[in-house]
């Protein structure tokens, strides 16, 4: 498999640990205890606190992901369902700070993690869902879990602006 070229790892890494920053400046000015957290803008999607809540507890999956992807030899990974979680960990009644604190706390180890790899550990390959995943396909497709989300919220904060 052919190594993913070093100015597209950087730039998947630099892109990675923006997304907390980028959360940070959307949700400038949103106290804790604003009602606005829990405002359901469409039925079937996580409101502000559960986004802050779910993004907290997807992270450390992926982070085991990629962790396991780079240091076992073809691992089989599980599967993460996501509604089950927001149920269990009950996502609506969450506390915004500290699951925005778990979620740069996980983002930061998921960054060092992925400096520290090298470069031929990026085409180390996992199973999932029968299908092979590579490590960089992990790492790409955080960050385009990372887009839905900030989207998601970008969405919501022009709605909730008028």
């Amino acid at each position: 498999m052919m190594a993913l070229p070093a100015k597209n790892r950087e730039y998947i890494v630099i892109a990675l640990a923006g997304t907390p920053v980028i959360l940070a400046a959307l949700l400038e000015g949103l106290q804790s205890t604003d009602p606005a957290w829990d405002l359901v803008v469409e039925a079937d999607r996580f409101t502000l606190r559960e986004i802050v809540a779910h993004l907290a507890d997807i992270d450390p999956v992926f982070v085991d992901r990629i962790k396991r992807t780079s240091s076992e030899f073809d691992p089989t990974l599980k599967d993460f369902d996501e509604g089950q979680a927001a149920l269990d960990e009950d996502y609506a009644h969450s506390d915004v700070e500290d699951s925005f604190a778990r979620f740069q706390a996980s983002r930061a180890h998921m960054i060092k993690l992925l400096e520290d790899l090298p470069d031929q550990a990026w085409t180390r390959i996992s199973h999932k869902d029968g299908a092979e995943w590579p490590l960089y396909a992990w790492a790409v497709q955080v960050l385009a879990h990372d887009g839905y989300h900030l989207r998601q919220v970008s969405e919501w904060v022009r709605r909730a602006q008028g």
